[in-house]
């Protein structure tokens, strides 16, 4: 599921996207973790910019810059 998000303090719009992790296998988790790590590091006008992750029970929650 992905969300449109408001945050106050810096008056931006994000985008939420929440992963369920039940049921996957661990080769599948730490594969997602990996391409979240390189996610992190890239910088390019053409990729959205990674803003944070985090993970409520066993759904991985990614915010990330909204683009039009």
């Amino acid at each position: 599921k992905v969300y449109l998000i408001y945050e106050n303090k810096t008056f931006k719009l994000f985008v939420s996207k929440k992963i369920s992790l039940e049921g996957m296998k661990f080769q599948e988790i730490d594969r997602t973790m990996r391409e979240i790590e390189i996610h992190k590091q890239l910088r390019h006008p053409n990729i959205i910019a990674f803003r944070e992750y985090f993970l409520e029970e066993d759904i991985l929650i990614i915010v990330m810059e909204y683009c039009e």
